[in-house]
């Protein structure tokens, strides 16, 4: 006798509240957090959420200045930029690319081994990437932002100019946001770039954070165009947590000066 599929089972959303000091003013971001415990990257969609809403603080601020987001719809020259990703987000995107179809999934694999060939030109920044680009001065930074976007790697995901994961697109990819002029991004210098601060820093809080639970004394970001290769190591492995536990996980990344308040709790 054949059991009668059941219903697949939602889960439990708890709505948390994030009280923050932005720019010296107060600032309060609701979003909802799972109530059991689920594997990291069940916070993804959370994160994200976080992100979109830290962006358009972010915007709302630069406005209030008189200045106005110069990015478009087919303005594409980030996505031939140097992007971090965390490794949490780098297995991710590992599965998003398993999930599709056969054609398209050998033609975007194909494209990730074209970049990492073209990487290689650069010596694969294997010894930065040991130190953290992040960690670097910022000069050094710079240097290496622009030997890759001399190479013009395409990110595996532009078609057409435009984003093909848009939804499920990197917290730094929604992060980058200017106000110069849209032509300025494809030979950025500080004197022709006017990038948006970055309310909350999520992208960067979440490198932290998955190098916390990968606990390898490793930096817990990629460049894109590595994350298939990373998430073939099988040895990885992540525990549970609730959603509560892994926002306060997250936030213990940001400043203090920047909070007011508890960092996550459900309310």
């Amino acid at each position: 006798m054949k059991k009668k599929a059941g219903k697949k089972a939602h889960t439990k959303m708890l709505h948390g509240s994030l009280d923050l000091n932005i720019n010296g003013e107060p600032a309060k971001i609701e979003l909802p957090v799972p109530e059991a415990a689920v594997m990291p990257e069940k916070m993804l969609p959370v994160f994200r959420d976080l992100t979109n809403s830290s962006v358009q603080l972010s915007i709302k601020a630069v406005e209030k200045n008189g200045k106005a987001i110069s990015c478009r719809s087919g303005c594409s020259a980030c996505c031939r930029q140097l992007v971090p990703v965390s490794k949490l987000e780098a297995r991710e995107i590992s599965k998003l690319v398993s999930r599709l179809p056969a054609v398209k999934k050998i033609e975007v694999k194909k494209r990730f081994e074209k970049a990492l060939e073209q990487l290689s030109k650069l010596g694969g920044f294997s010894d930065k990437e040991q130190k953290g680009v992040e960690d670097l001065p910022a000069g050094e930074r710079h240097d290496i932002a622009m030997e890759y976007l001399e190479l013009g790697i395409d990110c595996p995901f532009l078609e057409n100019e435009s984003c093909s994961i848009y939804e499920a697109r990197p917290l730094s990819c929604r992060e980058y946001l200017v106000t110069s002029p849209a032509e300025n991004c494809s030979a950025p210098t500080e004197e022709t770039m006017d990038m948006v601060p970055v309310s909350l820093p999520v992208s960067a809080m979440l490198n932290k954070l998955s190098a916390e639970i990968l606990g390898d004394n490793e930096p817990g970001y990629i460049p894109l165009i590595g994350a298939l290769r990373f998430a073939e190591d099988k040895s990885v492995s992540f525990s549970a947590k609730t959603g509560p536990e892994w926002m306060k996980m997250l936030m213990d990344k940001l400043p203090r000066r920047n909070q007011t308040g508890d960092p996550a709790e459900a309310v």
